[in-house]
């Protein structure tokens, strides 16, 4: 009996890490994301403090580039920051292409009227580094910031 207890004891922790990979090989291991991986987002076009009037379009253009990532592979989100909770609005952004420039439109419609709105862009790659800046978006408000 003690020999079996002895078995045991030490069999049973043997068993139970056969299933866990080797140390290094975890696909879930956190990236660290620095400057040498992360997306840069520039954008280039509209200002911040731009007027719109409701239905006009909001001509965007972006400077994307991502050092180890093709440019198709990354997610590219446009936000209504306005309340304490990102909403993510309804813009589907094209992949940069070869120069890093993506250009896309949008409605003012999608954004409160009589407000400066801060818009959002969000760019992150498949390792989950990510990249954001954000302006201000006014629609049918002539008051500063607005230009």
């Amino acid at each position: 009996m003690p020999l079996l207890r002895a078995l045991l004891v030490l069999l049973v922790p043997v068993a139970l890490l056969a299933g866990c990979p080797p140390v290094g090989d975890d696909d879930d291991a956190a990236i660290d994301c620095t400057a040498d991986n992360r997306p840069t987002l520039t954008i280039v076009s509209p200002d911040t403090g731009a007027q719109y009037d409701s239905g006009d379009s909001i001509n965007w253009s972006l400077t994307i580039t991502d050092p180890d990532t093709d440019p198709a592979d990354l997610d590219i989100i446009v936000q209504d920051v306005t309340g304490s909770t990102a909403e993510d609005l309804d813009v589907s952004v094209p992949p940069p292409g070869g120069t890093g420039q993506t250009t896309f439109t949008m409605s003012a419609d999608l954004l409160p009227s009589g407000a400066a709105t801060p818009v959002r862009i969000v760019v992150e790659d498949p390792d989950q580094c990510s990249v954001n800046d954000q302006i201000l978006i006014c629609v049918d408000y002539d008051q500063p910031p607005c230009n």
